[in-house]
């Protein structure tokens, strides 16, 4: 058996790793080839989620309002019907 120097190691092992690294992005459905355009795809994914987020916060500050506004409006029209009486 031959010895490996340091630098053939060092080459298997980059070798080895790319492969395994390339093998398991592509598993997951991502192109290891085009990473640039995964980036974007990444990048997209994450505007739509900010942008769910966003309308979570406003449909829930929308409740809150309607809330709050139907509560003052049943304590005005007590305040009235108490006044009237």
């Amino acid at each position: 058996m031959s010895e490996i120097t340091k630098q053939e190691l060092e080459q298997a092992v980059a070798d080895g790793s790319k492969k395994a690294v390339t093998d398991v992005l592509q598993k997951l459905g991502i192109d290891a080839e085009n990473f640039r355009e995964s980036q974007a795809d990444f990048a997209h994914l994450r505007k739509q989620r900010l942008a769910a987020e966003q309308i979570g916060k406003f449909t829930m500050r929308a409740l809150i309002t309607i809330f709050c506004t139907g509560i003052a409006s049943v304590i005005v029209l007590g305040i009235k019907d108490v006044l009237k009486n």
